[in-house]
């Protein structure tokens, strides 16, 4: 700001925080503030007393300008109403990137980091100072954890509650070479584990509305059953005669490099495994009956777009 510490004038105020410890002013300083945009705001000379002292904060702004600019604050809508120089009143929103900045740096200091090692207590290690703070981590994320809880009816639970994506956003069509025939693969045996496994599988898809019967075929492939190393089964479709006639569709995937510097700046890092990802995405009608697979309960074929097709993660 291009000040110096000789602009300041001595002060006697202490800053006391919520743990009662007190910060000692190094003095005090008159600085022009302004809120608002230029086309409402309200601007004014503010007087701020300074400490040296770790905090994510910059400035704050205390109750003596509050009351004399006459601000309404919600911290819950991030966002203040006051009037601006023609007493019309005016909103100012914050920033919510901003505000998770300042929280978690507020966590990082407290509970140490870099700029600010972890406070020991008398006869205290530095692990037991850990230790502590990943209680109170944990107490935040107990928090977020009770408000998932709190808000359980607004996720999918089990296949049947997904309403998938809208056809009209995003639809998977099948992209076949001119004058291909279609394939009816010979019917293979099955044991009786992979049958159980196998007609289990299919009233679960059936419930979700994922496949539906169908009782004339062109296209007809069989179902492989690989045994995962949780001792369930993995059930896919043999599509290798339909993929051999879908060109490939190489759709260009962003590079690690790129990934990693898009994530730069972010506090958080999400690791989410969105529950049948595939199934979420419709398939085109005119393409339901080519992805037909035969059980010993019938014949079905997906209503949405199934694993094992040449270009299902490029529209993924």
């Amino acid at each position: 700001m291009n000040l110096d510490e000789k602009d300041l004038k001595p002060c006697v105020t202490e800053l006391v925080g919520f743990n009662a410890a007190a910060s000692p002013s190094k003095g005090y300083i008159d600085l022009k503030l302004t809120l608002g945009t230029k086309d409402s705001f309200r601007a004014g000379r503010v007087r701020f007393v300074v400490v040296d002292t770790s905090s994510s904060y910059n400035v704050i702004i205390g109750r003596p300008t509050i009351h004399e600019w006459d601000m309404l604050i919600s911290t819950k809508h991030q966002a203040l109403k006051k009037p601006n120089m023609n007493n019309e009143i005016v909103t100012i929103r914050g920033d919510q990137e901003e505000s998770r900045k300042c929280y978690y740096e507020t966590l990082r200091v407290h509970h140490g980091g870099p700029s600010s090692p972890p406070r020991l207590k008398e006869g205290g290690t530095k692990d037991q100072s850990l230790k502590a703070c990943r209680r109170e981590v944990n107490l935040v994320e107990l928090d977020v954890r009770e408000e998932l809880l709190e808000n359980r009816d607004v996720f999918a639970w089990k296949a049947s509650e997904i309403p998938g994506i809208d056809p009209t956003f995003c639809c998977h069509k099948l992209s076949m070479y001119p004058g291909s025939r279609p394939v009816s693969q010979k019917k293979r045996k099955i044991g009786s584990d992979r049958r159980h496994a196998l007609n289990e599988h299919v009233d679960e898809l059936l419930a979700a509305g994922f496949v539906s019967e169908i009782q004339y075929t062109t296209w007809l492939s069989n179902v492989v059953m690989v045994k995962k190393p949780s001792g369930k089964w993995r059930i896919c479709v043999d599509y290798t005669d339909l993929n051999k006639v879908c060109p490939k569709d190489s759709y260009p995937m962003s590079s690690i490099d790129q990934l990693v510097d898009n994530s730069s700046g972010f506090q958080l890092l999400s690791f989410m495994d969105a529950y049948s990802g595939y199934n979420q995405i419709p398939l085109h009608p005119d393409d339901h009956e080519k992805n037909a697979f035969m059980t010993e309960k019938g014949n079905f074929c997906y209503n949405v777009m199934p694993f094992g097709l040449k270009n299902a993660g490029a529209t993924y």
